[in-house]
C-alpha cells in the first residue's frame, strides 16, 4: 500500500518486484494483480507498461482467471 501513495514510477517498480516475490511462492493470481497495477501506473508515469502487462496477462492465463479491468 506504502507504494501506492508515492510517485507513480517508482511504484510501478515496486509493484513489479512485489508481483515477482508472489510468483515465487507460488501465488500466481496476486502475482497477476501485481503486475496489472504495475503496468497501469508505468504508464501513468510515462513509463512502458509492456513487460508487466504481458506477465500480468501470462498469470491471469496460468490461472484461468479474466481480470474485471
Amino acid at each position: 500500500m506504502d507504494a501506492l501513495r508515492g510517485d507513480p514510477g517508482t511504484a510501478a517498480l515496486d509493484l513489479g518486484g512485489i508481483a515477482g516475490e508472489f510468483e515465487a511462492m507460488g501465488y500466481p493470481l496476486p502475482s497477476a494483480d501485481c503486475y496489472a497495477d504495475a503496468a497501469l501506473l508505468a504508464e501513468r508515469a510515462g513509463l512502458d507498461p509492456a513487460p508487466d502487462l504481458a506477465d500480468s496477462r501470462r498469470l491471469y492465463a496460468a490461472c484461468g482467471a479474466v481480470p474485471l479491468l
